[in-house]
């Protein structure tokens, strides 16, 4: 991932093929999951680091459309995870396209920042296309007024693995001349599909280079990105821990293993009867019910 600053102007551009390529497999998505899944996957990390660390972000899309659901987690470390609720979706070409648009039609899109206050920055918008790129756009204009730019692309190989996935985010700042402004949308106009131009330019700077031609690149910030989640099996035996002496002991009467998963990344964890005995134990040591002999 590439950081970019010019006077008036913030860009950014990554290229997220190792990224979405891990998820599609944590998932076995089928293409046109993968594709969106992928898009907001790269919209995390583009979003995320205009954060400062430790601060992160939450992405959350709910449709009616057949994907139903994608939540992506981001920091400003480069580290995201994500799930689509339904992975195996695939519906039929359009215009020799994913058809991404109607996998997420009808419904919203919310962003939740964890920027270190008391309470999260929530912000909530209609889906405005379902094709991903639009939608943050029209979420970063209408709920944080920032006008924006953005460009996300998956494209499928053959054997539907991710032959290519990346992206860019491009921001004005106040002040910025509509010279500027002017030049950049010219850019755009020209610039192919975000996955053609993700074929053409190997490296985020290639991109950035089209996207602002005209402009000298000054390179201020470089980021290793990583599909990276936080769960363990520590955590969730905490989580077990939680449900109290009475959930567990139904489990333990069942006499059979526990299984348990986790969505962003598909993980399972396992906790035999003897497991469970421990976490009963525990549990009951911490409300002191635990007898002393």
């Amino acid at each position: 991932m590439r950081a970019v600053t010019l006077e008036g102007l913030g860009a950014v551009a990554a290229i997220t093929t190792n990224l979405v390529e891990e998820a599609r497999r944590k998932h076995r998505t089928y293409p046109t999951a993968t594709a969106a899944l992928g898009r907001t996957l790269t919209a995390g990390v583009l979003m995320g680091s205009l954060l400062q660390p430790p601060q992160k972000l939450t992405i959350q899309i709910l449709c009616s459309g057949p994907l139903e659901e994608i939540v992506v987690e981001a920091d400003a470390g480069g580290n995201v995870r994500g799930f689509v609720r339904r992975p195996h979706i695939h519906l039929p070409i359009r215009s020799g396209k994913l058809d991404v648009a109607r996998a997420v039609k009808e419904g919203v899109l919310c962003v939740v920042k964890d920027l270190g206050l008391k309470e999260p920055y929530t912000g909530c918008v209609p889906l405005v296309s379902g094709e991903i790129a639009k939608d943050i756009t029209h979420y970063l204009a209408v709920s944080e007024q920032q006008p924006s730019a953005t460009a996300l692309g998956v494209m499928i190989d053959k054997d539907n693995s991710v032959k290519v996935a990346g992206g860019f985010l491009i921001q004005p700042v106040a002040g910025v001349s509509e010279e500027v402004i002017g030049e950049i949308e010219e850019n755009l106009k020209n610039l192919p599909s975000c996955s053609q131009l993700l074929l053409e330019e190997k490296t985020p700077e290639g991109m950035l280079q089209k996207v602002l031609k005209g402009f000298t690149l000054d390179i201020n910030q470089i980021k290793n990105i990583q599909f990276k989640c936080r769960c363990s099996k520590e955590k969730c035996r905490e989580a077990l821990i939680a449900l109290g002496i009475k959930e567990i002991e139904d489990m333990l009467s069942k006499k059979r293993e526990v299984e348990m998963w986790c969505n962003f990344c598909n993980e399972e964890y396992v906790f035999s009867l003897l497991e469970l005995g421990g976490i009963l134990t525990e549990v009951k040591r911490r409300k002191g019910l635990h007898k002393i002999h």
